[in-house]
Protein backbone atom coordinates (compact mmCIF):
# COMPACT_ATOMS: atom_id res chain seq x y z
CA UNK A 1 0.00 0.00 0.00
CA UNK A 2 2.87 2.45 0.75
CA UNK A 3 4.81 1.55 -2.41
CA UNK A 4 1.33 2.30 -4.62
CA UNK A 5 0.95 5.87 -2.19
CA UNK A 6 5.03 6.14 -3.14
CA UNK A 7 4.42 5.25 -6.99
CA UNK A 8 1.28 8.12 -7.65
CA UNK A 9 3.39 10.76 -5.30
CA UNK A 10 5.97 10.33 -8.41
CA UNK A 11 3.12 10.24 -11.32
CA UNK A 12 1.11 13.41 -10.28
CA UNK A 13 5.18 15.30 -9.20
CA UNK A 14 6.26 14.44 -13.09
CA UNK A 15 5.48 16.97 -15.48
CA UNK A 16 2.45 16.71 -17.49
CA UNK A 17 0.11 18.28 -19.91
CA UNK A 18 -1.40 21.24 -17.63
CA UNK A 19 2.22 22.04 -16.57
CA UNK A 20 3.39 22.71 -20.46
CA UNK A 21 3.86 26.39 -20.05
CA UNK A 22 1.81 29.22 -22.43
CA UNK A 23 3.28 29.64 -25.40
CA UNK A 24 4.64 25.81 -25.48
CA UNK A 25 3.12 23.01 -27.45
CA UNK A 26 3.92 18.95 -27.98
CA UNK A 27 4.54 18.35 -31.72
CA UNK A 28 4.33 14.76 -33.18
CA UNK A 29 5.44 13.75 -36.60
CA UNK A 30 5.38 9.97 -38.20
CA UNK A 31 8.58 9.86 -40.16
CA UNK A 32 7.62 6.67 -42.50
CA UNK A 33 6.01 4.15 -41.54
CA UNK A 34 8.59 3.20 -38.20
CA UNK A 35 9.95 6.53 -37.07
CA UNK A 36 7.94 9.11 -34.36
CA UNK A 37 9.12 12.15 -33.61
CA UNK A 38 8.21 14.12 -30.87
CA UNK A 39 9.08 18.07 -29.75
CA UNK A 40 7.67 20.50 -27.08
CA UNK A 41 7.73 23.30 -29.38
CA UNK A 42 7.52 27.43 -28.81
CA UNK A 43 4.84 28.21 -30.36
CA UNK A 44 5.53 31.46 -31.99
CA UNK A 45 8.64 30.27 -33.07
CA UNK A 46 8.23 26.99 -34.27
CA UNK A 47 11.18 26.08 -32.64
CA UNK A 48 11.83 22.52 -30.69
CA UNK A 49 13.55 22.84 -27.56
CA UNK A 50 12.87 19.09 -26.49
CA UNK A 51 13.10 16.34 -28.62
CA UNK A 52 12.66 12.22 -28.65
CA UNK A 53 12.62 10.30 -31.60
CA UNK A 54 12.16 6.13 -31.58
CA UNK A 55 12.53 3.60 -34.58
CA UNK A 56 10.52 0.37 -34.54
CA UNK A 57 11.99 -2.55 -34.54
CA UNK A 58 11.47 -5.89 -37.00
CA UNK A 59 12.02 -5.79 -40.85
CA UNK A 60 12.71 -2.24 -41.32
CA UNK A 61 15.91 -2.45 -39.11
CA UNK A 62 17.04 -6.13 -38.08
CA UNK A 63 20.52 -5.52 -36.98
CA UNK A 64 18.92 -4.36 -34.12
CA UNK A 65 16.94 -7.81 -33.09
CA UNK A 66 13.09 -8.75 -32.78
CA UNK A 67 13.18 -6.73 -29.58
CA UNK A 68 9.54 -7.87 -29.27
CA UNK A 69 8.41 -5.69 -31.87
CA UNK A 70 8.99 -2.83 -29.69
CA UNK A 71 9.90 0.65 -30.64
CA UNK A 72 13.46 2.13 -29.50
CA UNK A 73 14.75 5.35 -28.51
CA UNK A 74 17.00 6.92 -31.14
CA UNK A 75 17.87 10.13 -29.95
CA UNK A 76 16.79 12.39 -27.06
CA UNK A 77 17.91 15.78 -26.48
CA UNK A 78 17.42 19.40 -24.85
CA UNK A 79 18.29 22.53 -26.25
CA UNK A 80 18.81 26.04 -24.18
CA UNK A 81 15.80 28.08 -23.14
CA UNK A 82 13.46 24.63 -22.64
CA UNK A 83 11.46 24.34 -19.78
CA UNK A 84 12.69 22.31 -17.10
CA UNK A 85 11.53 18.67 -16.55
CA UNK A 86 9.38 17.60 -20.13
CA UNK A 87 11.24 14.78 -21.03
CA UNK A 88 9.78 12.45 -18.90
CA UNK A 89 6.44 13.72 -20.10
CA UNK A 90 7.26 13.08 -23.88
CA UNK A 91 8.73 9.61 -22.94
CA UNK A 92 5.57 8.84 -21.52
CA UNK A 93 3.56 9.74 -24.40
CA UNK A 94 6.05 7.87 -26.95
CA UNK A 95 5.52 4.65 -24.91
CA UNK A 96 1.54 5.22 -24.96
CA UNK A 97 1.99 5.69 -29.15
CA UNK A 98 4.60 2.84 -29.23
CA UNK A 99 2.16 -0.02 -27.08
CA UNK A 100 -0.75 0.56 -29.46
CA UNK A 101 1.15 0.54 -32.35
CA UNK A 102 3.59 -2.18 -31.92
CA UNK A 103 4.72 -4.35 -28.03
CA UNK A 104 5.30 -1.17 -26.37
CA UNK A 105 8.95 0.99 -25.61
CA UNK A 106 12.54 0.18 -25.17
CA UNK A 107 15.52 2.42 -24.32
CA UNK A 108 18.50 3.22 -26.76
CA UNK A 109 20.70 0.17 -27.58
CA UNK A 110 23.28 2.01 -27.41
CA UNK A 111 24.54 4.71 -25.00
CA UNK A 112 21.62 5.88 -22.51
CA UNK A 113 22.93 8.71 -20.69
CA UNK A 114 22.67 8.90 -16.48
CA UNK A 115 19.16 11.10 -16.66
CA UNK A 116 18.12 8.47 -18.80
CA UNK A 117 18.82 6.02 -16.72
CA UNK A 118 16.85 7.22 -13.52
CA UNK A 119 13.81 7.70 -16.15
CA UNK A 120 14.10 3.85 -16.97
CA UNK A 121 14.19 3.01 -13.52
CA UNK A 122 11.01 4.55 -12.48
CA UNK A 123 9.15 3.00 -15.41
CA UNK A 124 10.65 0.05 -13.96
CA UNK A 125 10.43 0.52 -10.37
CA UNK A 126 8.03 3.18 -9.28
CA UNK A 127 5.25 3.40 -11.70
CA UNK A 128 2.00 1.23 -11.18
CA UNK A 129 0.51 2.42 -14.48
CA UNK A 130 3.59 0.90 -16.72
CA UNK A 131 4.06 -2.80 -17.14
CA UNK A 132 7.59 -4.45 -19.00
CA UNK A 133 8.97 -7.15 -20.58
CA UNK A 134 12.04 -9.38 -20.26
CA UNK A 135 14.30 -9.13 -23.38
CA UNK A 136 17.10 -11.37 -23.98
CA UNK A 137 20.70 -10.90 -25.31
CA UNK A 138 20.82 -10.44 -29.14
CA UNK A 139 24.15 -11.58 -29.15
CA UNK A 140 24.86 -14.17 -26.49
CA UNK A 141 20.95 -15.77 -27.30
CA UNK A 142 22.16 -19.24 -25.51
CA UNK A 143 23.33 -17.02 -22.13
CA UNK A 144 22.06 -18.48 -18.61
CA UNK A 145 20.36 -14.89 -18.43
CA UNK A 146 17.00 -14.29 -19.71
CA UNK A 147 14.00 -15.93 -21.37
CA UNK A 148 15.09 -18.50 -23.73
CA UNK A 149 12.89 -17.17 -26.58
CA UNK A 150 15.74 -15.28 -28.34
CA UNK A 151 13.09 -15.58 -32.07
CA UNK A 152 10.97 -13.09 -30.47
CA UNK A 153 12.73 -11.58 -27.20
CA UNK A 154 16.27 -10.62 -28.47
CA UNK A 155 18.07 -7.24 -28.41
CA UNK A 156 21.19 -5.73 -28.83
CA UNK A 157 21.99 -4.70 -25.10
CA UNK A 158 24.91 -2.57 -25.54
CA UNK A 159 23.90 -0.01 -23.23
CA UNK A 160 24.18 -2.59 -20.82
CA UNK A 161 27.84 -4.14 -21.22
CA UNK A 162 29.22 0.06 -21.43
CA UNK A 163 27.75 0.02 -17.68
CA UNK A 164 29.09 -3.37 -16.66
CA UNK A 165 32.50 -3.90 -17.85
CA UNK A 166 34.95 -1.37 -19.03
CA UNK A 167 34.69 -1.84 -22.47
CA UNK A 168 33.12 -4.43 -24.90
CA UNK A 169 36.46 -6.88 -25.35
CA UNK A 170 36.36 -7.25 -21.61
CA UNK A 171 32.27 -8.20 -21.99
CA UNK A 172 33.40 -10.63 -25.08
CA UNK A 173 36.58 -12.40 -22.74
CA UNK A 174 34.25 -12.94 -19.62
CA UNK A 175 31.52 -14.54 -21.79
CA UNK A 176 34.79 -16.59 -23.46
CA UNK A 177 35.67 -17.43 -20.17
CA UNK A 178 32.20 -18.65 -19.13
CA UNK A 179 32.73 -15.96 -16.42
CA UNK A 180 28.96 -14.92 -16.65
CA UNK A 181 27.37 -14.30 -13.39
CA UNK A 182 28.13 -10.72 -13.06
CA UNK A 183 26.81 -10.10 -16.11
CA UNK A 184 23.92 -12.39 -15.64
CA UNK A 185 22.99 -10.36 -12.35
CA UNK A 186 23.37 -6.57 -13.82
CA UNK A 187 21.60 -7.79 -17.44
CA UNK A 188 18.32 -9.32 -15.28
CA UNK A 189 18.17 -6.08 -12.89
CA UNK A 190 18.75 -3.19 -15.34
CA UNK A 191 15.85 -1.54 -16.39
CA UNK A 192 17.70 -0.98 -19.99
CA UNK A 193 16.88 -4.61 -20.75
CA UNK A 194 13.19 -4.30 -21.24
CA UNK A 195 10.12 -3.38 -22.92
CA UNK A 196 7.98 -0.99 -21.27
CA UNK A 197 4.48 -0.47 -22.28
CA UNK A 198 1.61 1.58 -21.33
CA UNK A 199 -1.90 0.87 -21.99
CA UNK A 200 -3.85 4.04 -20.82
CA UNK A 201 -3.11 6.33 -23.12
CA UNK A 202 -3.27 8.94 -20.44
CA UNK A 203 -1.17 11.44 -21.80
CA UNK A 204 -2.36 11.99 -25.33
CA UNK A 205 -5.85 11.45 -24.39
CA UNK A 206 -4.84 15.03 -21.65
CA UNK A 207 -3.04 16.56 -25.04
CA UNK A 208 -6.04 15.70 -27.55
CA UNK A 209 -8.37 17.67 -24.89
CA UNK A 210 -6.30 20.51 -24.39
CA UNK A 211 -6.66 23.02 -26.82
CA UNK A 212 -3.58 24.36 -27.99
CA UNK A 213 -0.90 22.27 -26.28
CA UNK A 214 -0.63 19.48 -29.61
CA UNK A 215 0.10 19.54 -33.01
CA UNK A 216 -0.02 16.76 -35.18
CA UNK A 217 2.74 18.18 -38.24
CA UNK A 218 0.54 15.54 -40.90
CA UNK A 219 -2.36 14.56 -39.37
CA UNK A 220 -1.13 10.90 -38.70
CA UNK A 221 -3.02 10.35 -35.85
CA UNK A 222 -6.37 9.31 -36.67
CA UNK A 223 -7.78 11.91 -32.86
CA UNK A 224 -10.78 9.71 -32.84
CA UNK A 225 -8.81 6.51 -31.74
CA UNK A 226 -7.26 8.12 -28.67
CA UNK A 227 -10.77 9.81 -26.91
Amino acid sequence: MLRKYVSQLLIEAMAVVADIPEGWHVSFELLGSSIISLALVKTDTGAGHVFLEAKKSGSDWPSAGPCDGAWIIIQTSTYSGAPKGFGPLLYDIAMEYATKFGNGLAPDRGTVSDDALKVWDKYMNERDDVTWVQLDDYDHPNGPWATKNPKVLACKNFGIKKRVFKNLKEFEKAIAQKNEQEYRKAFLASPLTKVYRKPVPSRIRSLLRTPGKFEDEYNDLNLSDWL
